[in-house]
Protein backbone atom coordinates (compact mmCIF):
# COMPACT_ATOMS: atom_id res chain seq x y z
CA UNK A 1 0.00 0.00 0.00
CA UNK A 2 1.23 3.51 -0.71
CA UNK A 3 1.95 5.62 2.34
CA UNK A 4 -0.48 8.32 1.10
CA UNK A 5 -2.63 9.15 -1.90
CA UNK A 6 -1.85 12.21 -3.99
CA UNK A 7 -5.08 14.18 -3.60
CA UNK A 8 -6.36 17.29 -1.77
CA UNK A 9 -8.07 15.25 0.96
CA UNK A 10 -4.76 13.60 1.83
CA UNK A 11 -2.86 16.88 1.78
CA UNK A 12 -5.03 18.19 4.61
CA UNK A 13 -4.56 15.13 6.85
CA UNK A 14 -2.64 15.73 10.07
CA UNK A 15 -0.32 12.76 9.56
CA UNK A 16 0.53 13.89 6.04
CA UNK A 17 1.29 17.43 7.22
CA UNK A 18 3.47 16.15 10.07
CA UNK A 19 5.44 13.72 7.92
CA UNK A 20 5.79 16.27 5.15
CA UNK A 21 8.03 18.30 7.47
CA UNK A 22 9.90 15.19 8.66
CA UNK A 23 9.23 12.18 10.88
CA UNK A 24 9.84 14.04 14.18
CA UNK A 25 7.51 16.83 15.33
CA UNK A 26 7.81 19.12 18.34
CA UNK A 27 4.87 20.17 20.52
CA UNK A 28 4.80 22.67 23.35
CA UNK A 29 1.14 23.00 24.32
CA UNK A 30 -0.35 19.86 25.81
CA UNK A 31 -3.83 20.81 24.59
CA UNK A 32 -2.60 20.87 21.00
CA UNK A 33 -0.77 17.59 21.53
CA UNK A 34 -3.83 15.87 23.02
CA UNK A 35 -6.06 17.06 20.16
CA UNK A 36 -3.61 15.74 17.59
CA UNK A 37 -3.16 12.44 19.41
CA UNK A 38 -6.93 12.07 19.45
CA UNK A 39 -6.99 12.57 15.67
CA UNK A 40 -4.20 10.03 15.19
CA UNK A 41 -5.94 7.50 17.43
CA UNK A 42 -9.22 7.97 15.56
CA UNK A 43 -7.33 7.38 12.32
CA UNK A 44 -5.96 3.96 13.30
CA UNK A 45 -2.61 4.97 14.76
CA UNK A 46 -1.10 2.88 17.53
CA UNK A 47 0.24 5.37 20.06
CA UNK A 48 3.13 4.57 22.40
CA UNK A 49 3.74 7.17 25.08
CA UNK A 50 6.86 7.70 27.17
CA UNK A 51 7.73 10.10 29.99
CA UNK A 52 11.24 11.12 28.97
CA UNK A 53 11.67 13.21 32.13
CA UNK A 54 11.48 9.99 34.18
CA UNK A 55 14.55 8.50 32.52
CA UNK A 56 17.47 8.43 34.93
CA UNK A 57 20.01 7.34 32.30
CA UNK A 58 20.35 6.38 28.64
CA UNK A 59 20.35 2.73 29.75
CA UNK A 60 16.98 3.20 31.44
CA UNK A 61 15.61 4.96 28.36
CA UNK A 62 16.62 2.00 26.18
CA UNK A 63 15.15 -0.46 28.69
CA UNK A 64 11.81 1.36 28.74
CA UNK A 65 11.72 1.55 24.95
CA UNK A 66 12.46 -2.17 24.76
CA UNK A 67 9.63 -3.11 27.12
CA UNK A 68 6.96 -0.85 25.68
CA UNK A 69 7.85 -1.49 22.04
CA UNK A 70 8.04 -5.24 22.70
CA UNK A 71 11.60 -5.75 21.52
CA UNK A 72 12.83 -9.36 21.51
CA UNK A 73 14.68 -10.80 24.51
CA UNK A 74 17.98 -10.61 22.64
CA UNK A 75 17.78 -6.77 22.43
CA UNK A 76 21.34 -5.57 23.11
CA UNK A 77 20.44 -2.39 25.04
CA UNK A 78 22.57 -0.10 22.88
CA UNK A 79 21.93 2.26 19.96
CA UNK A 80 22.88 -0.31 17.31
CA UNK A 81 20.37 -2.75 18.79
CA UNK A 82 17.72 -0.01 18.91
CA UNK A 83 18.28 0.62 15.22
CA UNK A 84 18.00 -3.10 14.46
CA UNK A 85 14.82 -3.58 16.49
CA UNK A 86 13.15 -0.48 15.04
CA UNK A 87 13.38 -2.18 11.62
CA UNK A 88 11.02 -4.87 12.88
CA UNK A 89 8.62 -2.76 14.96
CA UNK A 90 5.01 -3.61 14.22
CA UNK A 91 3.26 -0.87 12.27
CA UNK A 92 -0.33 -1.43 11.16
CA UNK A 93 -1.11 -1.28 7.45
CA UNK A 94 -3.92 1.17 8.14
CA UNK A 95 -3.02 4.31 10.05
CA UNK A 96 0.44 3.89 11.48
CA UNK A 97 2.40 4.08 14.71
CA UNK A 98 3.25 7.15 16.74
CA UNK A 99 5.92 7.33 19.44
CA UNK A 100 5.19 10.19 21.85
CA UNK A 101 7.79 11.47 24.29
CA UNK A 102 6.50 13.80 26.99
CA UNK A 103 9.04 16.25 28.48
CA UNK A 104 11.66 15.34 25.92
CA UNK A 105 13.43 18.60 26.77
CA UNK A 106 14.41 17.11 30.14
CA UNK A 107 16.00 14.06 28.50
CA UNK A 108 17.74 16.22 25.88
CA UNK A 109 19.21 18.41 28.61
CA UNK A 110 20.35 15.43 30.68
CA UNK A 111 21.60 13.09 27.97
CA UNK A 112 22.63 15.37 25.08
CA UNK A 113 24.00 13.39 22.14
CA UNK A 114 22.23 10.21 23.22
CA UNK A 115 18.82 11.81 22.59
CA UNK A 116 19.93 13.12 19.20
CA UNK A 117 21.15 9.65 18.25
CA UNK A 118 17.83 8.10 19.28
CA UNK A 119 15.94 10.65 17.16
CA UNK A 120 18.26 10.04 14.23
CA UNK A 121 17.55 6.31 14.43
CA UNK A 122 13.80 6.95 14.59
CA UNK A 123 13.96 9.31 11.61
CA UNK A 124 15.94 6.88 9.49
CA UNK A 125 13.69 3.97 10.40
CA UNK A 126 10.60 6.07 9.64
CA UNK A 127 11.96 6.62 6.13
CA UNK A 128 12.62 2.88 5.76
CA UNK A 129 9.09 1.99 6.85
CA UNK A 130 7.61 4.58 4.47
CA UNK A 131 9.27 2.71 1.59
CA UNK A 132 6.86 -0.16 2.22
CA UNK A 133 3.83 2.01 2.93
CA UNK A 134 3.99 2.10 6.73
CA UNK A 135 3.89 5.34 8.70
CA UNK A 136 6.04 5.92 11.78
CA UNK A 137 5.70 9.30 13.48
CA UNK A 138 7.67 10.60 16.44
CA UNK A 139 6.25 13.38 18.59
CA UNK A 140 8.30 15.22 21.18
CA UNK A 141 6.48 17.29 23.79
CA UNK A 142 8.69 19.95 25.33
CA UNK A 143 8.12 22.42 28.13
CA UNK A 144 11.00 24.44 26.64
CA UNK A 145 9.67 26.55 23.75
CA UNK A 146 13.20 26.91 22.40
CA UNK A 147 14.07 23.20 22.22
CA UNK A 148 15.89 22.50 18.98
CA UNK A 149 18.15 19.87 17.49
CA UNK A 150 20.72 19.76 14.75
CA UNK A 151 19.25 18.08 11.65
CA UNK A 152 18.19 14.47 12.12
CA UNK A 153 17.55 11.71 9.63
CA UNK A 154 20.07 13.13 7.19
CA UNK A 155 21.57 10.78 4.72
CA UNK A 156 24.55 11.17 2.48
CA UNK A 157 24.62 9.80 -1.02
CA UNK A 158 25.73 6.19 -0.89
CA UNK A 159 27.29 3.92 -3.43
CA UNK A 160 24.91 1.66 -5.32
CA UNK A 161 24.62 -1.95 -4.12
CA UNK A 162 26.93 -3.31 -6.85
CA UNK A 163 29.70 -0.79 -6.07
CA UNK A 164 29.17 -0.45 -2.32
CA UNK A 165 32.31 -2.32 -1.31
CA UNK A 166 35.63 -0.51 -1.84
CA UNK A 167 37.03 -3.44 -3.83
CA UNK A 168 34.20 -3.06 -6.35
CA UNK A 169 35.38 0.50 -7.01
CA UNK A 170 39.03 -0.49 -7.44
CA UNK A 171 40.05 0.69 -3.95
Amino acid sequence: MAAFRDDPETWSRLDFRLLQAGPVALYLKRTVLEEDLSWLSTNAYVIDRFDAAAWSSPAEALARLAVQLDFPDYFGHNLDALNDCMRDIAIPDEGGRCLVFDRFDAAAESFGDFTWNVLDIFANQSRQHMLVGRRLLVILQSDDPQLSFKPIGCSSPSWNPREWMNKDRGL
